[in-house]
C-alpha cells in the first residue's frame, strides 16, 4: 500500500513521477504482487505465504531479477523489460 499526503499544487507532479517510477520497475513482479494482496483479503496468512514462496522461485528465475542484481553489482540504475 502507498500513502501519501501531498500539497494540491503538487499533486499532478507528484503522480506523474509515482506512475514514471512504477512504469519503469519490474513489471512481472510487480503483477504477482499486486496478485497477493488481492487475494490476501480471502486467503489465510498461511496460504499466502505458500503463494509468495512459489512466486519467489518463479521471479528469481526472470530476466528482470538477473537485470536488478546486475544494476545493484556494477552501481547502476536498472533497465527493467518485464520479462
Amino acid at each position: 500500500m502507498v500513502n501519501y499526503l501531498i500539497p494540491l499544487e503538487n499533486l499532478q507532479e507528484e503522480t506523474t513521477k509515482l506512475a514514471l517510477k512504477l512504469a519503469h520497475g519490474p513489471g512481472k513482479a510487480f503483477g504477482k504482487q499486486k496478485k497477493l494482496i488481492d487475494q490476501s483479503f480471502t486467503s489465510s496468512l498461511e496460504e499466502i505465504l505458500v503463494q509468495e514462496r512459489l512466486i519467489q522461485t518463479l521471479m528469481v528465475q526472470t530476466a528482470d531479477h538477473r537485470e536488478g542484481i546486475a544494476a545493484f553489482k556494477e552501481k547502476r540504475r536498472p533497465v527493467f523489460k518485464g520479462k
